[in-house]
């Protein structure tokens, strides 16, 4: 009944705003069906017909890195080739690591929103596997070395903190995620030669890739979560039963 998938899309929407705390999570249910892809891992699927410039996800980042200084990125999903600062990764997954101990993220939530890229995942970016997994090993050191200096400043502070859940293992198995699925934060979509940050958006990260997409994604800055939303819209008309799409490349290259 319509009524009943109305109350159902609301709850929804209610309890993963009550998982992310102060984070605004918005998919519209009504339009979109979250399933398994018989090789990409999870999609999403147009439930109904989606007119041009249609809303079709509102989210602010779960974990966010500010650059220094503006850089010139992709606006899309970030690459692992474009992730060669260790220290910005690292600092992302630090990120998740401290809601993690703070109780404000699931690390089973996490592990169900983003997928673990396979080794055959990861050739296709044009990455070595062998160098990947150093890479990943290193970003996952450093994040846990920077978490565990976080937790003791807040412990000499509070002595009766309780101990961290946090294990190399858990760190490693968040940077693969990371790596997969962070979005770099472009203010201007159309070159990307302003992006200011990198973030973490569970709900956008469900959409796979394809170089003919049907879907964009612009950013802009807010007041809730960590300053900057995403935003994704219908750039064509989609009909019911098709898959949705984002490009994880720079936009103005297709220009």
């Amino acid at each position: 009944m319509p009524g009943l998938d109305r109350i159902r899309s609301v709850i929804i929407t209610l309890l993963s705003q009550f998982l992310y705390s102060h984070i605004v999570v918005v998919m519209d249910r009504d339009l979109i069906s979250v399933v398994t892809t018989c090789s990409r891992g999870k999609g999403c699927i147009a439930k109904r017909h989606i007119k041009k410039g249609q809303c079709l996800v509102r989210e602010d980042a779960i974990a966010l890195f500010k650059f220094n200084s503006a850089v010139s990125s992709p606006a899309g999903v970030v690459t692992l080739a474009a992730n060669s600062d260790i220290r910005n990764v690292s600092h992302l997954c630090a990120q998740l690591l401290l809601a993690i101990d703070g109780g404000k993220l699931s690390v089973d939530d996490i592990y169900d929103r983003f997928c673990r890229p396979t080794d055959d995942m990861l050739r296709s970016t044009g990455s070595t596997v062998t160098g990947t997994h150093a890479y990943i090993d290193s970003c996952a050191r450093s994040a846990l070395a920077i978490h565990e200096h976080r937790r003791q400043q807040q412990r000499l502070g509070n002595a009766a903190a309780a101990a961290s859940c946090i294990t190399l293992d858990l760190c490693i198995g968040l940077m693969y995620r990371i790596c997969c699925n962070v979005f770099t934060v472009a203010l201007n979509n159309t070159n990307g030669d302003d992006a200011v940050a990198i973030g973490m958006y569970p709900d956008a990260a469900l959409l796979n890739h394809c170089c003919c997409p049907n879907t964009v994604q612009s950013f802009r800055q807010t007041n809730s979560g960590f300053g900057y939303q995403i935003q994704i819209r219908a750039n064509r008309d989609i009909f019911a039963g098709e898959e949705l799409y984002i490009s994880y490349l720079d936009i103005g290259e297709f220009n």
